[in-house]
């Protein structure tokens, strides 16, 4: 072997060691669209956490109102207001056969809304039963969603999760 052959292998092996331009730039673009699809998915993670908190928190409200009309406290039944407005929706806990005032507020979640009722709607239980009395036979539906741009109950029906309020009583998340 030559001394310019033992060169070339040399000048070979170590233009071999290192990465090309090409390589370190295609490991990167991937690196970023991992992370892209990590940080979306965290937040539909996140924001489905939220949606079904938000929805326990109501049945325990409903719940709560409900036993206590059936322990007749206060000598009173208790119900459940909601509003749905632009400045944000909430619900209120009240006692006596009307709303009047609020014995406990809770507004939802900034990026939670109630999709149905729209406008106001009142539950109301029956002292020592516990059934819902405001009704006409058929069930109250409060339906919480997420709210972003482009996407809806209707378009993607797992953004919403409903709580149902039947008249004998029986509260149902769904």
């Amino acid at each position: 072997m030559t001394d310019a052959n033992i060169a070339m292998r040399m000048m070979r092996k170590k233009a071999e060691k290192g990465f090309t331009i090409v390589e370190l730039v295609l490991v990167m673009g991937i690196v970023v669209i991992l992370a892209v699809i990590g940080t979306l998915s965290l937040r539909n993670f996140r924001d489905f956490q939220e949606l079904d908190s938000g929805v326990r928190e109501l049945v325990v409200h409903l719940r709560d109102a409900q036993q206590r009309a059936i322990t007749q406290e206060d000598a009173s039944p208790w119900g459940i207001f909601f509003m749905d407005s632009a400045e944000g929706d909430y619900y209120d806990l009240f006692k006596g056969v009307s709303y009047v005032s609020a014995i406990e507020h809770v507004a939802l979640e900034s990026f939670l809304e109630f999709v149905s009722p729209l406008e106001t709607t009142i539950v109301r239980f029956e002292r020592i039963s516990g059934k819902s009395v405001d009704g006409d036979g058929t069930p109250v539906r409060v339906t919480i969603g997420i709210k972003r741009k482009g996407a809806n109950c209707v378009s993607d029906p797992s953004r919403c999760k409903n709580v149902v309020i039947e008249e004998n009583g029986v509260i149902n998340r769904q």
